[in-house]
């Protein structure tokens, strides 16, 4: 009896199951996502360049990692160039950028593209390795001097 008991719950469950599987409906939905173009830069806090006496050249490398989903430049432009006091000085040479060409710019307030026409990058981004250098002149006085530096990464032009 017992037996016969759990087989009649047992069918009765599968029958309501199979009655309850007609009664059933369904929907489907189609998802919309959109990605924007997006960008993204890190670079170091600061870079210290080897002391240097006038007539020499220093060189300072600095690693900025990019991170962007579509075409890309990256910019650099110069703030301008502090003494330790906060003063504004002009340095005679002042630092110089070395662009993807192999070129040497001025490091100065107009923005210079160093490196163009990237493509979008990984998950993890690129690292682009800037040169710079610095070589000072008699004209510049004994002393640490701070210059401000902006990199930018923009949409390629």
């Amino acid at each position: 009896m017992r037996c016969s008991l759990r087989l009649f719950q047992l069918g009765f469950f599968c029958a309501l199951i199979l009655a309850c599987a007609g009664l059933a409906a369904a929907g489907e939905v189609t998802f919309f996502v959109q990605v924007e173009p997006s960008f993204a830069i890190a670079v170091q806090e600061q870079l210290f360049f080897p002391k240097a006496s006038p007539g020499t050249t220093v060189d300072a490398e600095l690693d900025v990692q990019v991170w962007s989903n579509v075409g890309w430049d990256l910019m650099v432009v110069s703030h301008g160039v502090y003494d330790e006091e906060a003063n504004p000085v002009a340095l005679e040479r002042g630092v110089e950028v070395q662009i993807a060409s192999g070129q040497w710019r001025p490091l100065d307030g107009v923005g210079k593209a160093i490196h163009v026409g990237q493509p979008p990058t990984p998950s993890e981004g690129a690292v682009v390795t800037v040169p710079f250098r610095f070589q000072p002149e008699f004209g510049d006085l004994p002393g640490t001097y701070a210059v401000q530096v902006v990199f930018t990464v923009v949409p390629e032009i």
